[in-house]
């Protein structure tokens, strides 16, 4: 049960269609002109729906190279079979060559069938000779001859069959009155045979098995002959939207979901399972397309719907126009394939579908016809208020050149003036720029100075204050050896004057406040330092201590102390120890190395505020 409705008739002449063809490309062109007139039209289906015909359009496109791919196959195993002597040999290669050409080359297929069934028939071989007959009836059946195909099978008796030969036997019957109900034209007797074809649907049903190839297949028609398509579809989809569409199984699956969704008037879900099977079937160079019937007679239903909503004067080529050019497409398809595959009956069907194609042409093009006529009307129109707007143009100009002359020595003279005028704003500009930059210059030069002695103001007040400091501790240092003199107590003196705590505790202090000053003039130095670091190598001093060793290096290099030498003289260290903390400290840096202190001495900018 592979078809359903199909259609096709003589196609218009070349000419014909390429007339037609340059009325669209003329109407198209001219309503670009008056675009603000043009309706909008919408798809009928969803954009899915679209892509999966457009994908089809694709593979019609590229039908004659696979089918030349076939033909070559066939050719190949053809020559296998000359000069072979083994009968068993040959008997197998006819099976595999009838497998590859059934829905293909309905000649080469029967010569087949008629060697098979005369060896069978020489090797007294029924099992075999009831094989080729059903295969047979297959084939004198899809080409048409209906009558044929049913004498075939009048000496079969189900009974004395296998159950693998019943199933092919059933599966014949059922294909047979499937085809009888379609091509009938009275309603009672196609209902009839119809009827019939369900009752060989449910004796297949009755003896198959999950295992038989075309199980999914035989199980989703009997459900929707019992009502059940719900069930079938439920089926059918997961099995169908893995398939690779590339054999005439997988489009026969494909085609029974389609037709379960038509059912259920799901519009969108139908064609692009029908689109899909069409697609497997010309993958498939399957000569006997029911889908592609199918689709054309549908969406010229489509397109003569759409059709009948209407559209505007300059309307552009609209959804129903490409629908209508899709079912010619795939009728002209169907009945090429059908005139192959000699199947008359189907080419008669198919020329049902195309006389309504072609009528719906020619109604559209005398509708091109009658826009087009219209359009020339309003072009006629506009090219008169064209011409008309030229004259006075013409007239205007001719103005407009006498007073052209008379303004021209008047900007003869305006443009000396505006030469002199551009050559004086030019000297100003450069003034006013050379004055600028000495501005900034002096600007800098102030702020530098104002930070400098406010440095100098801070660190002045801060010395005066330690030496003051330090007069006072050293006086009560002295007075205290002094006491101790006195009562001779002359061990504790020594002891005093031995000890080191008192300058590392003088030393302790005086960082400290060093650092406070700095850092009272500079408060955000250390996050300004450290962002000239990379991240993971942040220098941050520990709890209790405002600057580190690394930190009071280069606060010294803030204030403009670069000297290693100085540096360790204040810090209290040696000079290669000042030397290679700097050095380990640059190669931290995100910036130049080189002139990572010209960096450090531009951080923490004095601000007066």
């Amino acid at each position: 049960m592979v078809d359903s409705k199909n259609v096709r008739i003589f196609a218009p002449s070349n000419e014909y269609y390429d007339t037609q063809m340059r009325h669209k490309r003329h109407i198209f062109l001219l309503t670009l002109l008056v675009i603000s007139l043009v309706g909008a039209r919408g798809y009928a289906y969803n954009a899915e729906s679209e892509r999966w015909l457009q994908r089809l359009d694709s593979v019609v496109q590229q039908r004659e190279h696979i089918n030349e791919q076939k033909r070559h196959r066939l050719q190949q195993m053809q020559t296998m079979q000359r000069g072979m002597s083994d009968v068993e040999e040959l008997y197998q290669l006819n099976r595999t060559i009838y497998v590859e050409c059934f829905t293909f080359d309905s000649e080469l297929a029967m010569s087949l069938v008629d060697a098979n069934l005369q060896i069978a028939s020489q090797r007294r071989d029924a099992y075999g000779m009831a094989e080729w007959q059903i295969q047979r009836s297959f084939i004198l059946a899809s080409t048409g001859q209906l009558l044929e195909a049913t004498n075939a099978l009048e000496g079969l008796k189900p009974s004395l069959l296998d159950r693998r030969l019943r199933l092919d036997y059933y599966a014949q019957q059922e294909y047979l009155y499937s085809h009888l109900a379609q091509y009938s034209w009275s309603e009672p007797m196609k209902e009839a045979y119809q009827q019939q074809a369900w009752t060989y649907t449910d004796s297949i049903y009755q003896i198959m098995e999950p295992s038989d190839e075309n199980y999914l297949w035989w199980q989703s028609w009997r459900s929707y002959s019992v009502g059940n398509g719900h069930e079938a579809i439920l089926a059918l989809r997961p099995v169908v939207d893995t398939l690779k569409l590339t054999t005439r199984h997988d489009a026969m699956l494909t085609y029974c979901l389609a037709r379960m969704y038509q059912e259920q008037d799901n519009e969108d879900l139908y064609l692009q399972y029908m689109a899909r099977s069409g697609i497997a079937d010309l993958r498939a160079a399957n000569q006997d397309i029911a889908s592609l019937e199918e689709l054309s007679s549908v969406l010229y239903d489509i397109s003569q719907r759409d059709s009948r909503r209407g559209h505007g004067l300059f309307g552009s080529k609209d959804q129903s126009a490409v629908d209508l050019s899709r079912a010619y497409t795939y009728i002209n398809v169907c009945l090429e394939t059908s005139r192959i595959y000699n199947n008359l009956v189907r080419t008669v069907s198919i020329a049902r579908v195309m006389d309504d194609i072609l009528a719906s042409y020619r109604e559209r093009v005398a509708e091109q016809q009658r826009r087009q006529q219209a359009i020339t009307w309003i072009l006629a129109i506009l090219f008169v208020i064209l011409l008309v707007a030229v004259i006075m143009g013409w007239r205007q100009r001719r103005k407009l050149s006498q007073s052209r002359s008379q303004l021209e020595s008047a900007n003869e003279q305006l443009s000396e003036h505006r030469a002199a005028l551009t050559h004086a704003n030019a000297e100003l500009v450069e003034a006013n720029r050379k004055l600028q930059a000495a501005m900034e210059q002096q600007a800098e030069v102030n702020r530098e100075l104002q930070e400098s002695n406010y440095v100098k103001e801070e660190y002045v007040g801060y010395v005066f204050s330690l030496c003051s400091n330090y007069i006072s501790k050293m006086d009560e240092y002295r007075k205290n050896i002094n006491r101790k003199t006195k009562v001779k107590l002359y061990d504790e003196v020594l002891q005093m004057t031995e000890k080191t705590n008192l300058v590392q505790d003088e030393l302790k202090e005086f960082y400290q406040n060093f650092d406070a000053i700095f850092l009272h003039i500079y408060p955000d130095f250390i996050t300004d330092f450290n962002n000239l670091l990379q991240p993971e190598e942040r220098i941050e001093p520990r709890k209790g201590e405002l600057l580190n060793t690394d930190l009071r290096i280069y606060a010294l290099v803030r204030l403009g102390i670069t000297d290693s030498v100085k540096i360790a003289e204040f810090l209290h260290v040696s000079p290669q120890t000042v030397y290679n903390n700097r050095l380990k400290t640059r190669n931290k840096a995100i910036v130049p190395k080189e002139h990572f202190a010209d960096y450090v001495r531009q951080l923490g900018r004095f601000s007066n505020s």
